[in-house]
């Protein structure tokens, strides 16, 4: 019972931030949010840099809803 408790919120928050992380990437890529390859970088493609705001986001709605 008190497992449970901890864990639907975060199985939540992990499946939000499964949905939310592509959104992030795809909006990433049209308002140039990204980060390009270099000399000095490994990737060869420019690579998404707002994936972190899509799991603050998802966090944060699970926390504020679970309140």
């Amino acid at each position: 019972m008190t497992v449970g408790l901890f864990l639907a919120p975060a199985f939540t928050a992990a499946v939000f931030s499964y949905v939310l992380t592509p959104l992030a990437g795809r909006l990433a890529l049209r308002i140039g949010a990204v980060d390009h390859p270099g000399p000095r970088k490994i990737h060869h493609h420019p690579i998404p840099r707002l994936g972190g705001i899509a799991v603050i986001t998802a966090v944060s709605l699970v926390a504020i809803a679970s309140w």
